[in-house]
């Protein structure tokens, strides 16, 4: 099966972000894997607060690319450039 990488921020009320992006891979017949950008604090009205995950992308990444091949990368939230 074909894999997409969705690099992207985690929405906790489950309509954007991650969540979204998984599930449209997977209706298109596509293994989906994540990284998360940054957790948000969110309902379906307002978005609360948000938490930077930094470091760890690289880490999430590193760890993702050792045994997957990615057919495509789709990126959504990236709110910090090192």
């Amino acid at each position: 099966m074909k894999a997409v990488l969705s690099i992207a921020g985690f929405d906790t009320s489950g309509g954007a972000g991650i969540h979204a992006d998984v599930k449209t891979a997977r209706s298109l017949g596509f293994h989906a894997c994540s990284v998360i950008t940054a957790l948000t604090f969110q309902n379906t009205c307002e978005v609360s607060g948000v938490k930077i995950l930094g470091e760890y992308v690289e880490n999430q990444l590193e760890s993702v690319l050792e045994d997957v091949e990615f057919s495509a990368v789709k990126v959504g939230v990236v709110p910090d450039v090192r």
